[in-house]
């Protein structure tokens, strides 16, 4: 059973600097398209993890920023 970071001890603190050491690390690996997926992956999986935490639905906010996003498309 795969473990989630919502049911685990881990703080907001905690996944926040984990994000933060993954921006880190993808700026050394722009030229690696392997290694640069994984890390978008990694950096998206906290970030919902993260909603999660606080039972956030984005969808809302998706459809939302989609149209506030036009202008940079």
């Amino acid at each position: 059973m795969q473990r989630s970071l919502k049911e685990d001890k881990f703080t907001e603190d905690d996944i926040l600097n984990e994000i933060d050491n993954k921006l880190l690390i993808i700026r050394k690996f722009r030229d690696d398209d392997n290694e640069y997926r994984h890390q978008i992956y990694d950096i998206l999986y906290l970030l919902l993890e993260l909603a999660a935490k606080h039972n956030y639905y984005l969808d809302d906010e998706w459809q939302k920023g989609q149209i506030r996003k036009q202008k940079y498309l």
